[in-house]
């Protein structure tokens, strides 16, 4: 689960931690939960774009930054790319921006910014080919069924 990926989203990092203390306390009295947590793995990232959201904590004009905080491309004075058009899901096409100032500019190419090539290169390894579940209205995936492999542990392969 990735949460925190637009920095003005405050309450995303707050779901993750509530998500997590949820199915920790259901682990221990839910069976169903119990063999959920036994049979798969949990990837949740609270803050993925932290250096926009503290950004956006920083005072009133701040507040509604959506960015991650990266410099601009050559020639530009803007900072941050919107990461959620950043990765590779029809990348470039609606509800985007080429312009660096916009706050939906979705950077120069494809995974350009740091924080989509982890989660990209995170997700793409063999043993986590499994189902990404952020935090926000549009669900992002690099190609099409790339996440919808879950890894089971090596007990239920059997």
């Amino acid at each position: 689960m990735d949460c925190g990926i637009h920095a003005r989203e405050w309450i995303t990092p707050a779901f993750c931690q509530y998500f997590v203390r949820e199915i920790l306390q259901a682990y221990k009295t839910d069976p169903k939960m119990q063999a959920m947590m036994t049979n798969m793995d949990f990837y949740v990232t609270p803050v993925l774009n932290i250096d926009g959201y503290i950004h956006s904590w920083k005072d009133n004009t701040t507040r509604l930054w959506r960015k991650n905080r990266s410099p601009g491309p050559l020639n530009c004075t803007c900072y941050g790319t919107d990461l959620n058009r950043n990765f590779n899901a029809n990348w470039g096409t609606l509800g985007v921006s080429f312009d660096c100032c916009d706050p939906t500019f979705c950077g120069t190419k494809p995974v350009s910014e740091p924080e989509a090539q982890a989660v990209t290169y995170f997700r793409r390894k063999p043993e986590r080919r499994l189902p990404v579940f952020p935090h926000h209205p549009l669900l992002q995936q690099d190609a099409p069924g790339s996440i919808w492999k879950p890894q089971l542990h090596r007990q239920q392969q059997r």
